[in-house]
């Protein structure tokens, strides 16, 4: 069984909201595996990294998943982890 794209993301930000965060990192680098051309993992893997504080990493996630969907863009700039990510 392969976890859907959505799954990915939820487990692995349900994770860093427990406090887990080595648990989310394995969670998102699985999917962003089993998932390569996924925005929505892309996304909100660049969500992951923006709340741990790796701004630059985060930064090329989220260019990474507007490449695929254009319109993360405009999520992103209202997403409170990612808006300061975001060129005005």
């Amino acid at each position: 069984y392969a976890p859907s794209p959505w799954e990915v993301w939820f487990r692995g930000l349900s994770l860093l909201d427990r406090g887990d965060e080595g648990p989310a990192r394995e969670a998102f680098a699985r999917g962003l595996e089993e998932h390569p051309h996924d925005p929505g993992v892309r996304y909100h893997h660049a969500i992951l990294l923006a709340r741990l504080g790796e701004r630059d990493a985060a930064a090329a996630a989220l260019r990474e998943a507007a490449e695929l969907d254009p319109s993360l863009l405009e999520r992103a700039r209202r997403d409170e982890h990612l808006r300061d990510l975001v060129a005005a």
